[in-house]
């Protein structure tokens, strides 16, 4: 059983038992979106540090030998050439989530209209009838305002066809959960004339589906009964066992496609006294957004479990808020000092470079964050959860409590693959040899190419992004959680006393260490040294 089920069904477990035994009054609240966007994005250059408004575009080269450029993260996703589409949604600005509760013939249909006003409550309803936050009102605090994810939660779709019968007479769990999600959508626009509002850039595919299936999860991470996102083609084909062969779906003329769509159970609200939790379905709409797991399926756990794309715990790190747009940092270009707030609050966040950082988050650099258990995290930081370390031995953990730096090594960089999702790597996209392999890729095979991230966090000596604890630089290699002594207080230094020797993947030496100099509940002020 892979680790992050058990960790996020007992962090579930908790989570509802902390809700009244007094029953909250079943109506759909609406959450009114209340944060005012942040000017965090700004130009600013100082003698030891410069912040750009918008990212630089990154260029690369497509298959047929033209330029393309990544401004922002859905161009990386959108960069592919094998004819499939990957767009994630748009993170920016007012956007909308179609929602669809699905049922089966088995489904208990009794109940349908109080389990709708519950899904309403847990995507756009206010914190008053949340045990967490609704998803619409996460993304809100979360983005600074930058994102205002609305949308609508339709009646049941009523498949026709059992739970048992989806999951065994298609050739696979992404195939019945595609078949699924296409027969909803096609449902959906035949009896709703809004379809266009989901579809914000027009190009004739809605921009993200959440399906909500009535029927139990299983515990096991490759069931169909559990929660993932996935990608379909339009006019994706589906082999059924029972005689029927092979049916194509989402290919109707005039509708809009699908293209990205979640697929997650009811009972991962876990209804309580008509309040519900909405960790499982924040994490999995940060995918719809192209964030990936940060989790590892090995034991050490690069980011120490405590985060929202790893364990389902608290805020958003400031690497995915870069990816997202919501946020830009200062660049440390000189010895000084440099104070930023809490990130939970502002989206201030420091970059240490390479020596050719390329002013996009698809690089490699140190990232720095002020954390503050306040606002999300606070609502996550009294919970504790239990978890196995890398010798089997039974341990808890827990969201940080106190106010300290996070340091991350990230390397986001980008490479160039034969397909997505597969491992096979023709060249990185920094490789000075990068045109002869391309060419020679292009000599040897028929297939395409597109890019993707070089790395991921099951990657154990190499991770996408990894948190650099400040009481031991190995503390979490042994599959340990995070702590508050992993924060860094003041006095506490980097390059100087811990990670002396510390270099970048690419060969970089550090070129800057770092003190914290002060530190209180509005700001951290660190002082750099330029080696």
């Amino acid at each position: 059983m892979n680790k992050k089920l058990i960790i996020s069904l007992s962090l579930i477990v908790l989570l509802s038992g902390c809700v009244s035994n007094k029953a909250t009054s079943l109506a759909f609240v609406p959450y009114d979106y209340s944060c005012i966007e942040l000017n965090n994005k700004i130009d600013i250059n100082e003698d030891n540090y410069y912040q750009l408004k918008e990212y630089s575009p990154l260029e690369y080269e497509e298959y047929d030998e033209s330029r393309g450029y990544i401004n922002d993260f859905r161009d990386l996703y959108s960069s592919t050439n094998n004819g499939r589409t990957y767009l994630n949604a748009p993170s920016t600005g007012e956007q909308h989530l179609l929602v669809i509760p699905v049922s089966f013939t088995d489904s208990d249909k009794t109940n349908q209209d109080e389990k709708k006003i519950l899904i309403n409550n847990a995507f756009f309803g206010d914190e008053s009838k949340n045990n967490f936050y609704s998803v619409g009102q996460y993304f809100d605090i979360a983005s600074y305002g930058h994102l205002k994810l609305k949308g609508t939660v339709s009646d049941f779709y009523n498949i026709d066809l059992s739970s048992t019968e989806l999951r065994n007479n298609i050739n696979s769990r992404t195939s019945s959960s595609r078949y699924a999600a296409s027969r909803a959508v096609e449902w959906y626009q035949e009896n709703h004339d809004d379809i266009s509002l989901y579809d914000n850039d027009k190009d004739g595919y809605i921009d993200s589906v959440f399906i909500v299936y009535d029927h139990p999860f299983d515990n096991s991470t490759d069931s169909l009964y559990w929660a993932y996102v996935d990608h379909m083609n339009k006019n994706e084909g589906i082999n059924f066992l029972d005689g029927q062969g092979k049916i194509y779906v989402n290919n109707i003329e005039g509708n809009k496609y699908v293209s990205t769509y979640a697929w997650a159970s009811y009972n991962f609200l876990y209804p309580n006294n008509n309040y519900v939790d909405t960790h499982v379905y924040v994490h999995e709409s940060g995918h719809l957004f192209g964030l990936v797991d940060y989790y590892s399926n090995n034991s050490y756990q690069p980011l120490g479990y405590l985060d929202m794309m790893d364990y389902n715990l608290g805020d958003h790190n400031a690497y995915s808020k870069m990816l997202l747009n919501w946020s830009t940092p200062k660049v440390v270009s000189g010895s000084g000092n440099i104070s930023i707030r809490p990130s939970i609050l502002s989206g201030d966040v420091i970059l240490i470079p390479t020596n050719s950082y390329n002013n996009t988050p698809y690089d490699e650099y140190l990232l720095l964050e002020y954390f503050a258990p306040i606002s999300i995290n606070e609502k996550d930081d009294r919970l504790s959860f239990t978890y196995n370390d890398a010798y089997h031995n039974s341990r808890t953990g827990k969201l940080y409590n106190q106010y300290g730096l996070k340091v991350y090594h990230v390397d986001s960089r980008l490479a160039y693959f034969k397909n997505k999702g597969l491992s096979s790597i023709i060249a990185m996209l920094d490789d000075e040899d990068y045109q002869n392999k391309l060419d020679n890729y292009r000599k040897t095979s028929l297939n395409r190419y597109c890019l993707d991230f070089a790395f991921d966090n099951n990657n154990s000596s190499h991770p996408l992004i990894a948190l650099l604890p400040a009481d031991d630089e190995n503390a979490l290699l042994d599959g340990s959680c995070a702590s508050n002594a992993s924060l860094f207080k003041r006095g506490d230094s980097f390059g100087i006393n811990n990670y002396q020797n510390f270099k970048f993947y690419n060969g970089d030496e550090l070129e800057y260490s770092f003190v914290i100099e002060d530190i209180n509940p509005d700001r951290i002020t660190i002082n750099f040294s330029h080696k």
